[in-house]
C-alpha cells in the first residue's frame, strides 16, 4: 500500500487501475466478432458509461432470477470479469453483447458469479449479520486511520469529477471522506509519515496485475522504507501468499530462514488447473 495515499486517495487509485483494465480490455477486443463497443477506445467506454447509466430507469433482467442488475450491480459483474485474467474477458464480452443487445443481464451476472466465486446472498439473519459487520469493521478502520478532512462543497467537487474521470466506475467509489464525517469517528491526528530505515530487511510482494492494491503502490511503498525488497508477482488478483506456489515459497524462506528474494525477482503465475486434473501451459 503506498502510504502517502489519503483515505479517499486510495479508493480513487481503485478505480483508475479498474478503469484502465477496461481500456486494455476494449483495445484486445476491437473488431473482435460478438464485441458490442465500437469506434475508439475513448469512443468505446463512453458508448458503455451511457448504457450503465440507463439501467436504474430500466435494470438488466436475469433470467430465472427474480433479481435485476441496476448500474451499480452491473458495474460490479463488470469490475469482476475486467480485472480477471485475459483468458476470461472473452466472458465479459458474452455478458456484455447480451446486455446490450438483448438487454438481458444473465450471462453478464452468471459469468461474472463463476469467475469471483460468488455464492448465493446471505438469507439468514445470522449471515446477514456477519456480512454487515465485516462491511462495517471495513469502513471503521478506514475511519479511523485517517484525521476529519474535506466539507460539503469539496466532497460535491470530487463526486461530481469521478463521472468525468472514471466513467464506468464512479457508482463504485463511494465519498468516504463525507461518510467518515457523518459518522463522526475518525483519527484526532495525521497519519505517520513512513519514511525510514527499516533495521531489518523487509519483504513487499507486490502483484502485477491486482485489482485492490494496484502494484505503483508496491514501489511506493518501497521507495519509502530504506532496506526493503521488491518481490513482483505476474498474476491477475489480489493476495499472492498461499495463492501462488512460487510466492509462498519465497515469503516461507525469508519468514524462516531470513533469505530475500534476487533483486527484480519475478513469481509467474501458477498453470492453471485443466478438466481432469492437468495444469494448462
Amino acid at each position: 500500500m503506498d502510504p502517502t495515499l489519503s483515505r479517499q486517495g486510495a479508493l480513487e487509485g481503485d478505480a483508475a487501475a479498474w478503469e484502465q483494465s477496461l481500456r486494455t480490455y476494449i483495445e484486445s477486443q476491437q473488431g473482435q466478432a460478438g464485441f458490442p463497443l465500437s469506434g475508439t477506445t475513448d469512443e468505446a467506454v463512453a458508448q458503455l458509461a451511457a448504457f450503465l447509466d440507463g439501467l436504474d430507469a430500466n435494470p438488466l433482467t436475469v433470467s430465472g432470477s427474480g433479481t435485476s442488475l441496476d448500474r451499480t450491480k452491473a458495474v460490479d459483474a463488470i469490475k469482476a470479469l475486467v480485472t480477471a485474467s485475459p483468458d476470461k474477458w472473452p466472458l465479459l464480452t458474452e455478458g456484455l453483447s447480451q446486455a446490450m443487445n438483448a438487454h438481458d443481464g444473465s450471462a453478464l451476472k452468471a459469468n461474472a458469479d463463476a469467475v469471483s466465486g460468488n455464492s448465493a446472498p446471505p438469507t439468514t439473519e445470522k449471515q446477514v449479520v456477519e456480512q454487515l459487520q465485516g462491511l462495517k469493521v471495513f469502513s471503521a478502520n478506514r475511519c479511523l486511520d485517517f484525521p476529519d478532512t474535506g466539507n460539503e462543497a469539496s466532497w460535491d467537487t470530487a463526486l461530481a469529477s469521478y463521472h468525468h474521470d472514471y466513467p464506468v466506475f464512479h457508482s463504485l467509489l463511494p465519498q468516504y471522506d463525507a461518510f467518515c464525517h457523518g459518522w463522526g469517528h475518525t483519527s484526532k491526528t495525521k497519519p505517520v509519515d513512513v519514511d525510514v530505515d527499516a533495521t531489518n530487511p523487509v519483504l513487499v510482494v507486490g502483484i502485477l496485475h491486482d485489482p485492490q492494491t494496484p502494484y505503483p503502490w508496491s514501489k511506493a511503498l518501497v521507495s519509502k522504507i530504506r532496506n526493503s525488497h521488491l518481490l513482483s508477482v505476474d498474476m491477475y488478483g489480489h493476495g499472492a501468499t498461499g495463492s501462488n506456489a512460487c510466492t509462498s515459497a519465497k515469503v516461507s524462506d525469508y519468514l524462516v530462514n531470513g533469505t530475500l528474494p534476487s533483486d527484480g525477482e519475478v513469481c509467474a503465475a501458477d498453470p492453471e488447473p485443466q478438466a481432469g486434473g492437468g495444469e494448462k501451459g
